[in-house]
């Protein structure tokens, strides 16, 4: 069920581990809509103002409150910062993500990578595939997909990827 709503951009304060994040918070009305009881992490697609998403988690901050965090390329393609109203148009996204095709096949060729990426979570899994996907042009996502693959091979997960990249000044 797509529910429509609006609602402002907030951010965290500058403690805690999720220091300057932007989010929204998902009204109760959208939960009862959806038969959403329990505050587990789930799946959402629909709009942010004219901009078309799928896929984002919204995940719970304790005592009842659910946010989906809205990150600076969301930002960035809507034009909105925290304080700005945003028009919604949300509902629960049940399809089944695919993880990039690429980066499957170059694990193929790389047996410690691959063990080591289907040892992870899905959830970890995407934060790869979704690097990968945000590259703005084809050779950056390929250099992408050669960091993962050669980080993957070492034992890295995604942040120790992060740091990797930064420490052997690979910038994309």
């Amino acid at each position: 069920m797509l529910i429509k709503f609006t609602t402002t951009l907030e951010r965290f304060g500058e403690k805690g581990e999720k220091s300057a994040w932007t989010f929204i918070r998902i009204p109760d009305a959208c939960l009862q809509s959806w038969n959403i009881t329990a505050r587990s992490p789930f799946q959402v697609k629909g709009k942010i103002d004219d901009c078309v998403i799928s896929q984002k988690a919204v995940m719970s901050m304790g005592e009842g409150q659910m946010i989906l965090p809205i990150n600076a390329a969301l930002r960035k393609k809507t034009r909105k910062e925290a304080g700005d109203k945003v028009e919604m148009a949300l509902a629960v996204d049940k399809s089944e993500y695919k993880i990039h095709k690429e980066l499957l096949l170059c694990l193929e060729d790389e047996p410690a990578a691959k063990k080591n990426f289907n040892a992870m979570t899905k959830s970890h899994q995407k934060y790869y595939s979704k690097w990968i996907e945000e590259a703005k042009t084809k050779p950056t996502a390929a250099k992408r997909i050669a960091t993962a693959v050669t980080t993957l091979a070492l034992g890295l997960n995604y942040s120790e990827m992060i740091h990797w990249q930064r420490e052997n000044k690979v910038d994309f």
